[in-house]
């Protein structure tokens, strides 16, 4: 599962270096910024240029696909059944994306909260997909299972796209990325203690 994430103040900079175009996020000027469901998070996608030239580019949408009898959100799909089932089977085929992060938030059996990271990177990817509803496209974050430094603290964690995969997840390919080896993930319990549904 992954219920909220965040961007640092060298989030802005360091995806100014990796997309095309205007960020639609505006700098984070100290410390961090959360991002929970339902809110307007940074998605990138590739995009066909009027040179028929592939780029990738930034833009904000909505986390969250609204739920059947539309009493909640679907915030997350799961890697190992998303193309069977019919709320997905859509955005994986036609609309992947890209979540850019600093970090991710997961919470332990005990409530505590627990931040976690990609060792030497300000920035790191989180796939996932998006879809039309009402006009508005929304997106939502896929999940496999737990790695090692994971699965203590929770038997899901986001897929995570490697740099040199994401040509590939944007490509007929993408499942190879699907069932691809996630990295380990530094994880750290120093933060504030925050509930789940604090929010």
């Amino acid at each position: 599962m992954c219920a909220r994430y965040y961007m640092d103040q060298w989030f802005h900079d360091e995806l100014s270096d990796y997309c095309t175009g205007d960020i639609p996020v505006s700098p984070v000027k100290e410390g961090r910024s959360d991002v929970h469901p339902s809110e307007k998070g940074c998605i990138l996608e590739k995009v066909s240029t009027e040179n028929s030239e592939q780029e990738i580019r930034a833009r904000e949408v909505k986390w969250g696909f609204p739920s059947y009898d539309n009493k909640g959100l679907i915030i997350n799909a799961r890697a190992e059944n998303i193309e069977e089932r019919r709320a997905f089977s859509n955005g994986i085929r036609n609309k992947r994306c890209i979540i850019p992060v600093s970090g991710f938030y997961e919470w332990d059996a005990s409530g505590e909260k627990v931040t976690f990271t990609l060792k030497d990177e300000r920035l790191f990817f989180l796939g996932g997909i998006y879809d039309s509803f009402m006009h508005e496209d929304r997106f939502v974050i896929i999940t496999c299972g737990a790695n090692e430094s994971v699965k203590d603290v929770h038997e899901r964690m986001p897929l995570i796209i490697k740099r040199d995969m994401v040509d590939a997840w944007f490509s007929p390919d993408f499942k190879e990325v699907l069932g691809s080896e996630m990295p380990e993930l530094t994880a750290d319990r120093k933060y504030t203690q925050m509930s789940i549904f604090d929010f």
